[in-house]
């Protein structure tokens, strides 16, 4: 027998199941956000169907056990609404240790895509004329880091080499840029050390979504200003509070939008759709 024969996982067969007859097993190796982004992860195998299959092994009652693709079952029983899912069935796992480890192992494999080839597919598909909310469908990406990934062609090299290694995100990117009236090809890119550092120190300073307003409308009008005068004139110009109503339903859309775009509250991710809206009717 050789080595590659000689393993733990015996694959019996690969087909499709009833979701209904799948039970989720207290032995995956995942046991937090299981369900973060699940709309979005859903709308993806809506769209171009199931990659990768899940693992189950056979149980009593022609009943199955999930031992690897949670999120993919799921999406599949919770928002799809799909009566099948395609499954490699397994046979059982020698031990419960085992079983954790082959749901360890699945979830090590996997490596996300890194900022810099997430910025490469971005333009590429806006070239192509792909709507930026396709766009984040497709990658799972945030509006703002989508829009900021659009926009990143015009901050200082030094800084776009700093979202492509994940230390800033594109959005802080452009913020940064705008708030020290950088121009690319026009404003020397020895400048760009020095975007960097404010887009660092909003980064630092958790500053919320009126805060970095603040800070660019600072900055803009305040050329000559350090980068420490920057953050705090952008705190100390942050503005007050509104009110708006809306129904019950529109503010479990603001719920939802908030869960999937990862944005800290519904009143956060608000506040960003009006700014974002302004900007757009160019205000």
């Amino acid at each position: 027998m050789s080595e590659e024969d000689n393993v733990e996982i015996i694959v019996k067969e690969t087909k499709k199941i009833p979701v209904d007859k799948i039970q989720m097993s207290n032995l995956q190796a995942r046991q937090t956000g299981v369900s973060k982004g699940l709309e979005i992860f859903a709308e993806q195998i809506r769209k171009i169907g199931l990659i990768q299959p899940v693992v189950v092994y056979e149980i009593d009652g022609g009943m199955y056990e999930l031992i690897v693709g949670q999120r993919r079952y799921l999406a599949h029983q919770d928002i799809l609404k799909w009566k099948k899912i395609m499954a490699m069935i397994i046979q059982k796992p020698a031990s419960d240790k085992m079983a954790t480890t082959i749901s360890w192992l699945e979830n090590e494999a996997r490596q996300k895509m890194s900022m810099k080839d997430k910025m490469k597919l971005v333009a590429e598909m806006y070239a192509e004329k792909i709507p930026i909310k396709d766009i984040m469908k497709d990658l799972g990406m945030k509006e703002k880091d989508v829009k900021g990934c659009v926009k990143l062609p015009r901050v200082p090299d030094v800084v776009r080499e700093a979202v492509q290694n994940g230390e800033i995100s594109p959005d802080l990117a452009i913020r940064a840029t705008d708030a020290k009236n950088f121009d690319k090809f026009i404003t020397d890119e020895s400048e760009g050390d020095d975007v960097l550092e404010l887009a660092k120190l909003m980064m630092g300073n958790k500053l919320t979504v009126s805060q970095l307003g603040g800070t660019e409308e600072f900055g803009t009008s305040n050329p000559d200003a350090s980068n420490g005068e920057i953050i705090q004139g952008g705190i100390d110009n942050s503005t007050s509070q509104i009110s708006v109503d809306i129904t019950s339903s529109d503010i479990k859309r603001l719920e939802r939008y908030a869960e999937n775009n990862e944005i800290a509250s519904k009143n956060v991710a608000a506040a960003l759709l009006i700014v974002d809206g302004l900007t757009e009717a160019g205000e």
